[in-house]
């Protein structure tokens, strides 16, 4: 009876002191937001008089944005000034966002993520090479925090020049940093400097990836436009064999979004000379082959249609079903063959996805 009121005692006890952190929680809450709408007054005050009036309030804001709350209030006010209003403003407090840097260095990784943040988007096209924002980003990057990482970077795509991108990735990929090269990918599709220069610097410095890097660089390259002029290059590494079977996939991936008509030949032959290794490149390639519309081309895809491997087949028939000159006969010769150009075509035509 005795050990049943001692449990009863202890679970009153922790009930009371949840209760407590709920309110003393709340009560908190209640003081941020309080302090939020107080700070949001005074400083709109302050910056609508620093516009009109080209006054310095390094002083006084250089103290308070210290604290995230008081940056995330500073920050709200900046968004809602129009954007040649907000360039001239912040260009005038360079100075203030490069001695945050300093103090948010020495800060733990959530609120360093939340500083990335808000300078990502305040420095369209300067280009800096040096200073102490700068340098808080290239910390930043190698920090264990993959959301420090990610708005790190997300501040170097919007605002520096292809050589400090990447620089910035050579870097990450030295340390084996995980980048998500889905991300990576979609990251770099949002540069907002000169694609060309990445472009050509990312060739040129290809051999210092990681195999994960890679593959985003080559799947950047596969949704961006304008590579006409890179083609060569990326059929010459992939002719090279000197990558692994996964950045190989993703080079002939490449090739099915972009037209190179030297590629077609080198993509033939894992068709006229298979083996069990080279299955899982067939699967590439008969989706790539897609991009080539041709009588060889076509003729290798019927080809394909009867392999062995399912996925090869059904590659094969998604690109002859996006093909105008196909001679169903070909295909009927093969019971197995015309049945899976049927599914795929019959899908298409549903409104389905193959």
């Amino acid at each position: 009876m005795l050990k049943l009121i001692n449990i009863i005692y202890w679970y009153l006890a922790i009930v009371v002191l949840l209760a407590i952190f709920n309110l003393s929680y709340s009560l908190y809450e209640k003081i941020v937001e309080r302090n939020k709408k107080r700070n949001y007054k005074k400083y709109k005050e302050i910056i609508d008089e620093e516009i009109k009036n080209k006054t310095d309030n390094f002083d006084y804001f250089k103290k308070k944005l210290t604290n995230v709350h008081s940056l995330e209030v500073y920050d709200s006010i900046i968004w809602e000034l129009n954007k040649n209003e907000t360039q001239k403003y912040l260009k005038s407090n360079d100075k203030l966002y490069s001695y945050l840097a300093t103090k948010y260095m020495k800060k733990d990784p959530i609120k360093k993520a939340y500083f990335a943040f808000v300078i990502k988007n305040y420095y369209e096209n300067a280009n800096k090479t040096s200073g102490p924002i700068i340098d808080f980003i290239f910390k930043s990057i190698l920090d264990n925090s993959i959301y420090l990482r990610e708005n790190s970077m997300l501040f170097l795509y919007n605002n520096a020049s292809s050589e400090l991108v990447v620089n910035a990735l050579k870097n990450m990929s030295d340390k084996d940093l995980f980048y998500s090269h889905t991300l990576l990918t979609d990251d770099l599709l949002k540069f907002k400097g000169k694609p060309s220069e990445l472009k050509e610097l990312l060739l040129d410095e290809f051999n210092k990836f990681n195999e994960s890097y890679q593959i985003a660089i080559i799947n950047y390259f596969r949704f961006s436009s304008n590579n006409s002029k890179y083609s060569k290059r990326i059929f010459e590494l992939l002719t090279s064999h000197e990558y692994s079977n996964e950045v190989e996939f993703s080079l002939i991936r490449y090739f099915g979004k972009h037209k190179y008509e030297e590629a077609i030949e080198y993509l033939k032959k894992y068709f006229n000379n298979k083996s069990d290794n080279d299955v899982e490149y067939r699967i590439v390639s008969a989706y790539s082959l897609g991009n080539y519309e041709r009588e060889d081309v076509i003729d290798t895809l019927i080809k394909a249609l009867k392999d062995s491997n399912y996925y090869v087949r059904k590659n094969a028939a998604v690109s002859l079903s996006n093909m105008s000159n196909i001679d169903i006969n070909k295909i009927k010769d093969d019971k197995y063959a015309y049945e899976m150009y049927l599914y795929i075509t019959n899908e298409k035509s549903e409104g389905g996805r193959a």
